[in-house]
């Protein structure tokens, strides 16, 4: 059995955490991380984030969006 990499999904990606766990991503080679900001998956948008979530296949999602 091939055990496959977790996938991450990241919300907020050019926001300011976002953007720190983008840096440190790289420390984690076991992890497949993807990094999403408000125009890949508005999180406005009730359709958008179904649409993205069942195509994506994900392990674990970080919400790193914010309003500032």
């Amino acid at each position: 059995m091939v055990k496959h990499k977790k996938r991450v999904l990241v919300t907020g990606a050019n926001g300011q955490l976002g953007s720190e766990m983008r840096k440190i991503a790289k420390k984690f080679p076991k992890k497949d991380f993807i990094f999403v900001d408000k125009e890949e998956m508005p999180l406005e948008s009730k359709h958008a984030i179904n649409d993205f979530l069942n195509k994506s296949n994900l392990d674990i999602i970080i919400s790193a969006g914010a309003y500032t």
